[in-house]
């Protein structure tokens, strides 16, 4: 039963987490390629560990994290304003790496030089 709970209170902290970034905090530093990813809470709802997934170069994504770590308390008070929790858990943000090596994985892909299979092969069609 405690499972269900904090998943729905850190899906609910997800939704007004991306409402807050995207909508409140007015930095343009803080880009569109820019998602929280993952929202972890504790039991005792006193953490909240955010992942923050960002579609770019690692020098803008500490740029990004040290944005969102400079603005937790502002974050922490709409969060507490538009999520009604007993306790408001610290917010702890850290860059999801899925992203970068997903963009990774897709660069080494692309580069390799696979030809491309006939279609009369895969059913066994002679030519």
């Amino acid at each position: 039963m405690e499972d269900i709970r904090i998943q729905r209170i850190n899906s609910e902290i997800k939704k007004a987490l991306s409402i807050i970034v995207s909508e409140k905090l007015n930095d343009p530093r803080l880009t569109s390629l820019m998602t929280i990813s993952e929202v972890n809470t504790t039991s005792d709802l006193s953490h909240c560990k955010v992942k923050v997934g960002v579609l770019a170069e690692p020098n803008v994504q500490k740029d990004i994290l040290a944005i969102l770590k400079k603005s937790k308390g502002f974050i922490r008070h709409e969060l507490a304003s538009s999520v009604r929790l007993r306790i408001t858990p610290e917010l702890n943000f850290e860059i999801d790496e899925g992203y970068a090596h997903s963009i990774r994985i897709n660069d080494i892909l692309s580069k390799l030089n696979i030809p491309k299979e006939n279609k009369n092969d895969d059913i066994g069609v002679d030519e």
